[in-house]
């Protein structure tokens, strides 16, 4: 690896922490919190599953 491409990755990492730090901070924790424990909606199905064929 190039230090050119090391650099840029370095660069990219450091971006996406910001990111992702960013939105964490705008975050409305309620809101949040209210939508995880709203009633109604569907179940997960077998195809929600991380390990499921029809999730690749």
């Amino acid at each position: 690896m190039t230090d050119k491409v090391a650099a840029a990755e370095k660069i990219a990492s450091m971006q996406t922490e910001e990111f992702f730090l960013t939105r964490r901070n705008r975050a409305d924790s309620e809101a949040f919190r209210r939508i995880l424990n709203r009633r109604g909606g569907e179940p997960p199905t077998p195809e929600d599953a991380w390990d499921s064929p029809d999730s690749q």
